[in-house]
């Protein structure tokens, strides 16, 4: 019999009593709030607005981002796992290629490109200029005229993305998971591995990572700059810089990813099938600046390679807009690579001023000059890492 003399004890200091607890004659903790519960927030930088992204709080993203949607093109059409997918139209226009500053290499034979009429120029020389000739050493002035992104009332899309159907993979290993996106390690059936980037659904008033990146990759792989490897031991003539794309895909069930429940991370269990992804090339032994700025400090003269790199993709018509150490790979052989397109914007959708392409491979120039290298060297943390870029 429970002892009375107890229980007022502990009404008086505010414990659960026991004997009117129904169900278990134990006293539940209670559970702890949401608010205790919350990892450490990730922070982005975005090079418009300067100003850090949290992305703990998706709503208050998009109250800070006040990003310009890319719009979807007319004749989208709804796949059969209810996603939209881009078409394009069957109209080309003549053989050009965008360059914002100086010419750049020259464009793969029978592409086309979709460009206002102010920013087409024509084929550019054989020889590409080096990067110090692109980048600029001071800060680019801004113009005197309007150079704000605005959306073009009549975009023009390039050819889509193959879309992956039935498509099927065996998990290796999880690489990273954010709110947006998880980056998985995959074996296909051939056992080649390739990157899985499956992205989160986002509500229609906020950015959709995966049409930036969609629409990035469309036109990286249209102006040649996203091509695919070559079979070894061949060696590719031209030096990649970024990831090639596959395709898309829709992820109808968890059953098509075998050995999925070593995926530990919420990120499956809170978000509903289907799942738009993307799936990539994957490039082994490359870990990022961030993680690895050694390789750049031992070599400093890959400033020159990643900034040649930027350029190849601007070349296309792509502003990355999250140009960061931690999206640039560098590779056993030097190489340099550029990942993670999901902010980015291209000029198929958007009328975007050579100014904001100048003014992030400067950034870039003085990121990596000036604080990267001389951070490793020193062994202090860089300040883009300190002011939580």
């Amino acid at each position: 019999m429970p002892n009375p003399t107890c229980s007022s004890k502990r009404r008086a200091s505010g414990e659960p009593d026991a004997t009117t607890t129904s169900g278990s004659s134990r006293c539940k903790r209670p559970r702890t709030g949401e608010a205790q519960q919350q990892p450490h927030a990730t922070r982005r930088y975005n090079l418009r607005h300067q100003e850090p992204i949290s992305y703990s709080n998706t709503c208050s993203r998009t109250r800070k981002t006040h990003r310009l949607r890319q719009r979807p093109p007319p004749s989208s059409s709804v796949s059969e796992a209810g996603i939209q997918t881009p078409q394009t139209s069957a109209a080309t226009s003549p053989t050009t290629r965008y360059e914002p500053s100086l010419p750049s290499a020259p464009a793969a034979s029978g592409l086309s490109t979709h460009l206002p009429a102010l920013l087409c120029q024509p084929s550019p020389p054989a020889e590409s200029p080096s990067p110090a000739s692109y980048i600029p050493d001071e800060p680019p002035a801004e113009p005197n005229y309007p150079y704000d992104i605005q959306i073009l009332d009549e975009p023009r899309p390039y050819e889509d993305l193959p879309w992956l159907r039935d498509f099927s993979c065996t998990l290796v290993r999880e690489i990273q998971t954010t709110d947006s996106a998880a980056v998985l390690l995959v074996k296909l059936a051939d056992s080649t591995l390739r990157v899985l980037k499956v992205f989160a659904p986002q509500p229609p008033e906020f950015d959709d990572p995966f049409s930036a990146e969609y629409y990035a990759y469309s036109a990286l792989r249209h102006h040649g700059v996203c091509t695919a490897p070559p079979p070894p031991p061949r060696i590719s003539a031209t030096r990649r810089v970024v990831p090639f794309c596959y395709g898309a895909l829709s992820l109808r069930s968890w059953r098509q990813i075998a050995r999925v429940n070593a995926w530990k991370t919420a990120f499956r269990k809170t978000h509903a099938l289907p799942l738009r992804a993307l799936l990539l090339e994957y490039i082994p032994n490359a870990p990022s600046i961030m993680a690895s700025p050694d390789r750049l400090a031992q070599r400093p003269e890959l400033v020159d390679s990643v900034l040649d790199a930027l350029r190849q993709v601007h070349s296309a018509g792509v502003l990355h807009d999250d140009a960061l150490p931690r999206n640039m790979l560098i590779d056993d052989a030097g190489g340099v690579w550029w990942i993670d397109f999901g902010r980015s914007m291209t000029t198929a959708y958007c009328e975007i001023d050579r100014w904001w392409f100048q003014a992030e491979g400067w950034r870039v120039k003085v990121l990596l000059r000036d604080d990267v290298i001389p951070a490793c060297r020193e062994g202090r943390t860089p300040k883009w890492w300190i002011r939580g870029f």
